[in-house]
């Protein structure tokens, strides 16, 4: 499970740079980003695929579709006259280009979108009721509502937005949203780390006692990054560590991300950042969705697991990078030791002459360099073979080339 389901690609009120920066995140931290093919209908998104095809031909960004949809122009229907010749043609070249389009099943997917949805509002220790933003009239006005008319599906969509105003409106859409995307997610193989992470307000110091937000994003530079900074203060090949911030990130271009993705540490970073990610989903699947989504107590709970993994995989990728500096260091010291002048060489071999221990000492000589070599390689292997900080130190050079204007 390699893709992430990224939810928030594009809205009505979205720009085109909002959606780079996260798009640019995705792309040089995952493997592929898989997208509803719903995000299709908004102009932003169409806009940023159209000048940038390779995002699509590349397997950068792929879409999910249900499986009882014959195509996106199908699946769209009318919305499609709002779309201009440049937009069809976008949407041409996904389904034209093999494994951009994949699907999943509808059936599935709405089926848990329905109990997610009616257990929120229904549960009293849920964090819709409990976190306050839809009043407990409003949820059982919704219940009375379900209990009489089977709201279903889509058709909630409809009753959310004929019923209900202002921020109540906007909450329950957004959950609503979300809840069907998160549904989509799971039947479709694509991974998130915590389902309430575009819903709740991590900064509400009523709600939660610190700063950093609970999203991937989060997690990546508020959580793995800065550990790496306050472990590894030492390392001078990191002292530019810090300037890998979400911020920094919208400033590389598409250019930096292709060549990121293509370079000698990514695959090795895939791995072991996909190895962390996938501890965090267990600790999600082992509470299961019911607690997950609905008890705000677990969430909170979930959260802690969830900076303590970042902190402790963090620990252990430092101290590895750390050993492999070290015996870089070693080996160069002792390769300068046997490439010392002649002179000296000449006086020790020498000596060993005399000794009549000269093929020992040239054997030793050997035998101690291979040794320190292999165990340098063996090193480096592990490193960029399962350690998040080559890759890093290679997005952390792009970004200092791009805040120097070059």
């Amino acid at each position: 499970m390699d893709n992430i389901f990224f939810t928030r690609f594009a809205r009505e009120d979205d720009s085109t740079s909002e959606i780079e920066a996260a798009i640019k995140f995705h792309s040089v931290t995952s493997h592929s980003i898989v997208l509803p093919v719903d995000q299709l209908r908004f102009p932003a998104s169409r806009q940023l695929l159209q000048a940038q095809p390779k995002l699509v031909s590349e397997g950068v960004i792929k879409f999910v579709i249900g499986s009882d949809k014959a195509g996106i122009a199908e699946y769209l229907g009318d919305r499609t006259s709002g779309i201009d010749a440049t937009g069809m043609e976008v949407i041409q070249s996904i389904e034209s280009t093999p494994g951009a389009l994949r699907t999943y099943a509808q059936p599935d997917t709405f089926l848990t979108f329905n109990d997610l949805f009616w257990t929120q509002i229904n549960n009293p220790n849920s964090f819709v009721r409990r976190y306050g933003v839809v009043t407990e009239a409003d949820c059982d006005a919704l219940l009375a509502e379900h209990q009489g008319a089977g709201i279903k599906g889509r058709q909630l969509y409809e009753f959310i937005d004929a019923s209900f105003r202002g921020e109540t409106r906007l909450f329950l859409r957004d959950l609503a949203e979300y809840l069907y995307l998160y549904s989509g997610a799971k039947h479709s193989g694509c991974r998130l780390i915590l389902p309430q992470q575009e819903l709740i307000d991590w900064s509400d110091a009523t709600l939660v006692p610190t700063d950093s937000d609970l999203s991937e994003q989060g997690l990546f530079f508020d959580v793995l990054i800065e550990s790496i900074l306050l472990l590894a203060d030492d390392l001078s090949d990191l002292d530019h560590m810090g300037l890998v911030t979400d911020t920094n990130f919208e400033k590389l271009t598409y250019d930096d991300v292709f060549a990121l993705r293509d370079g000698i540490n990514f695959s090795g970073f895939l791995s072991r950042y996909l190895e962390i990610i996938n501890k965090c989903d267990a600790l999600s699947k082992n509470l299961g969705d019911d607690r997950v989504f609905n008890d705000i107590d677990q969430i909170l709970r979930l959260r802690e697991d969830l900076i303590r993994v970042f902190n402790e995989e963090a620990t252990q990728d430092v101290a590895a990078y750390r050993m492999l500096k070290g015996a870089e260091g070693f080996v160069a010291f002792f390769g300068s030791v046997l490439g010392l002048s002649y002179g000296v060489r000449a006086l020790l071999n020498s000596f060993a002459v005399v000794m009549k221990r000269e093929k020992e000492f040239k054997d030793w000589q050997d035998r101690r360099l291979k040794r320190l070599r292999q165990a340098t390689s063996w090193g480096r292997e592990k490193v960029t073979g399962g350690n998040v900080i080559p890759y890093l130190l290679d997005v952390e050079r792009r970004i200092v080339d791009r805040l120097a204007g070059k």
